[in-house]
């Protein structure tokens, strides 16, 4: 039997003195999207496609969509919380 279960719903009693931690893998990575931008020069293509690629003012096509790909290692952050989300 190899079933692959991505929708886990995990039932848990809390009981006193049970401690349950957040914890968020913090990790560098690169991510490559691409744009075909309408500008005037290469700075304001670049502006476009970082900050203004949704306004309808300008032609910014998206075209590839992130593929990500990490960079060495994670680092963890880890935060007591009161119960089980």
């Amino acid at each position: 039997m190899n079933e692959k279960n991505t929708n886990v719903m995990i039932s848990h009693v809390v009981k006193p003195n049970e401690k349950f931690y957040r914890v968020t893998r913090i990790s560098e990575v690169t991510a490559t999207d691409e744009y075909i931008v309408k500008a005037e020069d290469k700075e304001e293509a670049e502006y476009i496609a970082e900050s203004q690629n949704a306004n309808p003012k300008y032609y910014c096509k998206q075209i590839k969509d992130e593929d990500i790909e990490y960079n060495g290692d994670s680092d963890w952050a880890v935060q007591e919380i009161k119960e089980p989300v």
